[in-house]
């Protein structure tokens, strides 16, 4: 494996490939005690104490972006999960299978903001923004406004996977972008919040996540209970949950 010593940021060690997705990897000289690895907005970072010699700092890399590429094999979804989509200029995305087409543009102002019309989605971006960081900045407010644009249409979805399973009352559809979890329902309120990323999910998959979120208005904790109520509704729900772990970093808009 390639190891070389760069200026800046220390060293840099060849990506992580899983499928066709390449996971940058970036080593960070600090004054810190342990070495340690971890993903990071989409990429293996690797801290190592500022004090450690250059052959030390090789063989620790190789142990840990070995230690952490198992850990990602094991469970993509879990490491590789970015809840923010990404949208290019000109780009035809289809949430929930309808076509928009994004058109992301540079104005005189100080904030971003988006609208729809008809079937296409408009970012406007301050003309201040640099290059690197526009589609990043694009792409959150597109969300923003795509989510609201597919509410209804997701709500009808939630509706009919309710009606013929928990059935739960749901009094709030939130969506919205999350690193962390795909969905979460509240007995407070009744609400269900899910993961943005859904609307670009298999038809399965959303069902599985909605009914597993909705079971949880029943029973909190994942006892056998909760699962075997999980099964009732969904027979195969094992192998869309494996489905979810294994390929969710495959969901892009």
């Amino acid at each position: 494996m390639e190891i070389s010593l760069g200026e800046e940021n220390g060293m840099h060690a060849e990506p992580i490939r899983i499928g066709a997705k390449e996971i940058p990897v970036r080593i960070i000289k600090k004054r810190i005690r342990n070495s340690y690895a971890r993903v990071k907005n989409g990429e293996v970072v690797i801290e190592l104490p500022a004090s450690l010699g250059s052959k030390a700092s090789a063989k620790t890399v190789l142990s840990l972006r070995d230690r952490i590429s198992k850990a990602i094999l094991s469970n993509p979804g879990r490491y590789l999960l970015d809840g923010q989509l990404r949208f290019a200029d000109g780009q035809l995305t289809r949430p929930l299978g309808t076509e928009f087409r994004i058109c992301i543009l540079r104005a005189a102002r100080s904030t971003c903001s988006a609208r729809v019309s008809g079937n296409t989605i408009t970012a406007y971006i301050p003309e201040s923004t640099p290059p690197s960081a526009s589609e990043e900045l694009a792409s959150k407010v597109i969300s923003k406004v795509l989510s609201e644009a597919s509410g209804r249409r997701l709500g009808e979805i939630v509706e009919k996977i309710n009606s013929s399973g928990p059935k739960s009352e749901v009094r709030r559809l939130i969506v919205k972008p999350s690193r962390r979890v795909w969905g979460y329902y509240s007995t407070k309120d009744g609400s269900l919040m899910l993961n943005t990323k859904l609307l670009y999910a298999p038809y399965q998959i959303l069902e599985y996540v909605v009914v597993h979120e909705l079971v949880h208005a029943k029973i909190r904790s994942h006892s056998r209970r909760f699962w075997d109520m999980v099964r009732s509704f969904i027979p195969d729900y094992k192998e869309r949950r494996r489905w979810l772990r294994e390929n969710s970093f495959t969901i892009t808009s």
